[in-house]
């Protein structure tokens, strides 16, 4: 006799929602000191880290929902997803469950995340001034700015309702992805349990017998299957760790900032000496080398640019373009010129 799905807690539920969450700015921190040992080398991994990130997932998440019907951080708190209207099926969801709750586990965070960044970005070149105000794009991207916070308020509130009411026994799933996937979540039974054990003996007892191609498929195989079960023994053994790492580098920036609210220090560098030779205007960018328009002064440098050039690299490089020192976009002081309106 099968057993009943058991109804997992709230809080095993936001606990596992978190899981991977918490691990993506700790090991993004952990590649940024990667890339920074070796900028040559790995710079490649901090400028795709969003989708290396994202095809991780993918395998992860692609490997845990074939061989036990849930996502890696259900399967880590001994959860697995149940189709709302059970179909006949080989496997544990039916196909339609199986690609939909794929989508939604690996498309929808990279898409927030990109959004999210998307949207910081547009807010500092709006603040600092470095978009043309009366354009069709100045438009379309104020649009967004506009719109984008109150879709994240929007989409947060729906979620705490599913939670709250979840909380109270009125629904099945605590969250709409689970509701747009038709899943619900419950946890392993005990049939479940030899069913998993079941699958590994198969796949043991087919590599024995089965002739040269079955076995060379069958190799080919356990060596994906063993490399996703080895990322995903990894992460459960180091999730841990990052998230202490997360801890110790935010810890870290908050006593930095405090000793130094304006960014850190650097030496004064020596007064420039080439930037006027033989006459020449100093009046030029030193990143253009045209005449200076809408001037700025870098505070950790003392040099002057365009404004929009200097922002433009920092924003990229994170850096002074002339001296290299470390600097950010809130280190850029505009100049102006005062009016010389005589009697």
């Amino acid at each position: 006799m099968a057993e009943a799905p058991v109804r997992p807690t709230l809080f095993v539920l936001l606990a596992q929602d978190g899981f991977l969450t918490a691990t993506r700015p700790a090991l993004r921190h952990a590649v940024k000191v990667l890339v920074e040992s070796n900028p040559n080398r790995w710079e490649f991994l901090w400028s795709w880290f969003d989708e290396l990130y994202c095809l991780l997932e993918l395998t992860l998440q692609h490997h845990y929902l074939t061989s036990t019907g849930a996502s890696f951080s259900e399967n880590f708190y001994g959860l697995k997803r149940v189709p709302q209207f059970p179909r006949s099926t080989k496997g544990w969801l039916p196909l339609r469950e199986h690609r939909v709750s794929l989508l939604l586990l690996v498309a929808g965070p990279y898409l927030r995340v990109k959004l999210t960044k998307l949207f910081q970005r547009l807010r500092d070149e709006r603040d600092f001034g470095v978009v043309f105000p009366h354009t069709a794009r100045a438009r379309l991207q104020q649009l967004f700015l506009s719109t984008y916070p109150f879709a994240v308020l929007m989409w947060e509130g729906i979620t705490l309702n599913y939670q709250l009411c979840y909380a109270l026994g009125k629904v099945k799933r605590h969250s709409i992805l689970l509701w747009f996937a038709g899943v619900y979540l419950s946890h392993l039974t005990s049939q479940d349990t030899a069913k998993l054990a079941k699958q590994l003996q198969e796949g043991e007892n087919f590599s024995h017998e089965a002739g040269l191609i079955g076995r060379i498929a069958s190799t080919l195989k356990s060596v994906y299957s063993g490399t996703t079960v080895s990322i995903s023994s990894a992460f459960s053994i180091l999730v841990f760790f990052l998230q202490f790492l997360e801890y110790w580098y935010a810890a870290g920036a908050r006593e930095a900032t405090a000793a130094d609210p304006f960014g850190p220090w650097c030496p004064t560098p020596p007064a420039p000496t080439h930037l006027e030779v033989h006459g020449e205007s100093t009046e030029k960018c030193p990143i253009c080398l045209q005449p200076r328009s809408n001037p700025a002064v870098l505070s950790t440098s003392g040099y002057v640019f365009c404004y929009p050039c200097v922002y433009n690299y920092i924003r990229t490089h994170r850096s002074c373009p002339v001296t290299g020192c470390p600097s950010s976009p809130r280190q850029m002081v505009r100049l102006f010129a005062p009016d010389h309106h005589g009697p």
